[in-house]
């Protein structure tokens, strides 16, 4: 499925869809019936899609929603299933298909990725600072044609610290690129340091709502020091 996905379902898929690190993705016909899917249905839905079944008996909320009556429509914060409200993406493709994207923001969390991750690629993702405290290489692949991005900011940090990492500008690059970075994991550690001292100076060791309480405490010790000094 994903091998034949259109062009404008991959720029969608880059460009327009937050971080995330788990998408459901199904395709329907013009009548809103299973073509396929990829992705984890087990996180946003009851059952299993099958093939020939309108998307509505899975999730009600798309009753009657395709053909959607803009391209791309997003419905957010619906209830996919008993537990989980997922952002909905309905885009339409060529030859009366449309693709429909679940997202769930909330249930994200990519921390206990970044902890146990060797390497991480990235394009402009805020995770790239995050896994700096760990200094661990990177592989950044950045979109030729990002300018074109409606969020694209060239005065954004995701974008003026690429040197702490090997840029890759074409994804057929992209396995030679993490091969060099596994064998040679130090190569950017000068520039990774240098970038992660800004951002988190020597508090690296995760303990940021402790460390946020100590400083408090701190302030609070030096104010009523100062009023003793005023008062003697």
């Amino acid at each position: 499925m994903l091998s034949s996905l259109p062009q404008n379902i991959i720029e969608y898929l880059i460009n327009e869809l937050p971080p995330f690190t788990g998408v459901l993705i199904i395709r329907t016909d013009d009548e809103g019936k299973v073509i396929d899917f990829h992705g984890p249905h087990k996180e946003y839905l009851r059952a299993k899609p099958e093939i020939g079944k309108p998307i509505h008996e899975y999730v009600p909320a798309l009753y009657s929603m395709i053909p959607p009556l803009i391209s791309p429509m997003v419905l957010n914060k619906i209830k996919s299933n008993n537990t989980v409200y997922a952002d909905i993406h309905l885009v339409e493709a060529d030859q009366n298909e449309y693709w429909v994207f679940f997202v769930d923001q909330e249930g994200a969390n990519i921390m206990p990725y970044l902890k146990n991750a060797d390497l991480l690629v990235s394009d402009a993702s805020s995770s790239v600072f995050e896994f700096l405290a760990m200094d661990r290489p990177i592989v950044l692949l950045t979109n030729p044609e990002r300018e074109k991005c409606t969020h694209y900011d060239p005065n954004g940090l995701e974008w003026r610290w690429r040197d702490l990492a090997e840029e890759v500008f074409d994804e057929t690059e992209l396995e030679a690129a993490i091969q060099r970075a596994l064998k040679n994991p130090d190569k950017f550690t000068e520039k990774r340091n240098m970038y992660a001292d800004k951002l988190f100076g020597e508090l690296r060791q995760g303990m940021t709502g402790a460390n946020i309480k100590i400083k408090i405490d701190e302030l609070f010790l030096e104010q009523d020091d100062h009023k003793l000094k005023s008062v003697s």
